[in-house]
């Protein structure tokens, strides 16, 4: 009796261990697909997280140079409003002591025979009007008002020889003085006491026609 014998089984087998090694193939290679994209998943979350945290950081910076810049133009306004209230300061003390300087100077320049009819003072300039009984006190009052520190300029703007409505004969004069400005060195609370003081003492009262007029009548008796 013959039995039959399958001689395809060898076939069989060797085709399945091919489709198994096929199959293990595509299995392999998509784990290490996947372990690829994990790798670079985690690189890349590495890489997103290093950078943010790099941009955090850089905004704390910025955000620290802004306070810093904001607190620097503070001071900066501060100190320009100080610059600004020290400079009006010091203009009100220059211009509140020019009064007593004029008087002062006035006063150490007048002679005998010197009348003042009127004074103008704006800002740093004064126009100064009056009499002179004779030129030579004129001439000495003027020269004595140019050698003044004080005085930086000196104009003389009219000079009459006589005035015959006054009864004599007089030189009218008009002059025009430029009063030095004052810094910050020039003054202090002593010099202005001492500018004050020698204003009540040393200013003399402006000429009238009637006390010229008197006074003329006196020496002519």
């Amino acid at each position: 009796m013959l039995h039959e014998l399958n001689l395809m089984d060898w076939r069989q087998s060797q085709s399945y261990r091919r489709k198994r090694l096929l199959y293990g193939l595509w299995l392999l290679g998509g784990c290490l697909w996947i372990a690829a994209q994990v790798i670079f998943f985690c690189r890349w979350h590495q890489q997103q997280t290093f950078w943010q945290q790099s941009e955090q950081r850089l905004n704390a910076q910025l955000s620290e140079q802004q306070k810093r810049l904001y607190a620097w133009q503070a001071r900066q306004q501060h100190a320009q409003q100080n610059q600004r209230k020290l400079a009006d300061a010091e203009q009100w003390i220059a211009h509140s002591q020019l009064p007593p300087r004029l008087m002062s100077v006035l006063a150490s320049a007048i002679s005998g025979g010197i009348y003042l009819e009127a004074i103008h003072l704006a800002d740093r300039q004064a126009v100064i009007q009056g009499l002179s009984r004779h030129p030579t006190a004129m001439s000495r009052f003027i020269q004595r008002l140019r050698q003044t520190p004080s005085i930086q300029q000196l104009d003389i703007l009219s000079v009459t020889d006589q005035t015959p409505d006054w009864g004599s004969e007089f030189n009218t004069f008009q002059l025009r003085l430029e009063i030095a400005a004052i810094t910050a060195t020039d003054w202090s609370p002593e010099t202005i006491e001492a500018d004050v003081a020698i204003e009540s003492v040393a200013t003399k009262p402006v000429a009238t026609r009637g006390s010229v007029e008197k006074q003329d009548n006196h020496d002519a008796h």
